[in-house]
C-alpha cells in the first residue's frame, strides 16, 4: 500500500514539475509559418504552412520575422520548452534549409544571394534600379540584423547546453548568419559612395557628390526604424 501511494505521489509530482508546453510550441510554430509566408509558397516542401497565413514578403520584415522566431525559442528556455520536439525541429530546420545559400527561397539565400543584386554596380541590362529610399529601407534590415537579431541569435545559442541540447545545434545557421553581415552591410556604403549611380563603381569620383540621395536613402532607413521603435542606430556613411 504504501508503495502503491509513493508511487501515485511521485507520478503526481512529476506531472505538476512538467512544462506546460502547448502555448509555447504554438508560438514558435506560428513565428515559423509567419518566416515562411514571407519567403515562399505554402506548397514548398521545407517550408509548408496553413493557406490562411499572411505575411508581407519584403526584406525589413523578412528580417523581422526570423527575429520573432529567435525570440519565441528564447521564450521557451526558462520554461523548460526549449526541448520539445517542435521547438528542436524548428532549430533544426533553420540550422539546415535556412542556413544553405544554395537553397533557392531560405533566408540565407535571400540574405546572400537576392537582395544583394540590388547592389550591383552597374546593374545588369534589364534589372530593376531600386531608388535610393527604397535602399535604405534594404539596408536598415542588414543592420537590424547586424545590431538586434545577432544578440538574440547568440543569447539562444548560449542557452543549449543549460537544456541539455547539443552545442553544435544551430551552429551551422549562426556561421551563415555572420558571414552574411560584413559583406551585406559594406554594399550599403558603396551604394551611398557611388551616390546610387547604375555605373561601374567609382568612389573617388562620386563619393559626396549626392547629398540630396544621401538625405532619401536616411529616410528610407528611418522610415523602418521609426515602425519597429527607432531600435537600429544608423551605421553608414552619411
Amino acid at each position: 500500500m504504501r508503495v502503491l501511494l509513493f508511487t501515485a505521489l511521485a507520478l503526481a509530482t512529476s506531472i505538476a514539475l512538467s512544462p506546460d508546453c502547448g502555448a509555447s510550441d504554438a508560438a514558435v510554430m506560428a513565428a515559423r509559418d509567419a518566416l515562411c509566408a514571407s519567403l515562399v509558397s505554402n506548397s514548398t516542401p521545407w517550408c509548408i504552412f496553413p493557406s490562411g497565413t499572411k505575411s508581407s514578403e519584403d526584406w525589413p520584415s523578412q528580417s523581422v520575422y526570423l527575429h520573432a522566431v529567435l525570440n519565441t525559442l528564447l521564450l521557451a528556455a526558462p520554461t523548460g520548452c526549449l526541448v520539445t520536439p517542435v521547438a528542436t525541429s524548428v532549430m533544426g530546420w533553420l540550422d539546415t534549409s535556412q542556413s544553405s545559400p544554395a537553397l533557392n527561397g531560405s533566408f540565407a539565400w535571400t540574405w546572400q544571394v537576392f537582395q544583394p543584386q540590388y547592389y550591383d554596380m552597374p546593374r545588369a541590362p534589364g534589372d530593376r534600379i531600386e531608388a535610393p529610399d527604397t535602399l535604405g529601407r534594404k539596408c536598415w534590415a542588414y543592420a537590424y540584423l547586424a545590431q538586434v537579431v545577432a544578440r538574440s541569435l547568440a543569447a539562444l545559442r548560449g542557452t543549449l547546453a543549460a537544456a541539455g541540447l547539443p552545442a553544435t545545434l544551430l551552429a551551422a545557421f549562426e556561421g551563415s548568419f555572420s558571414a552574411s553581415i560584413p559583406p551585406t552591410m559594406a554594399s550599403c556604403d558603396a551604394v551611398i559612395a557611388n551616390c546610387f549611380l547604375n555605373t561601374t563603381y567609382q568612389p573617388a569620383l562620386h563619393n559626396g557628390t549626392c547629398p540630396g540621395d544621401v538625405v532619401l536613402f536616411g529616410l528610407g532607413f528611418q522610415r523602418e526604424n521609426l515602425l519597429r521603435g527607432g531600435i537600429v542606430a544608423y551605421p553608414f556613411w552619411s
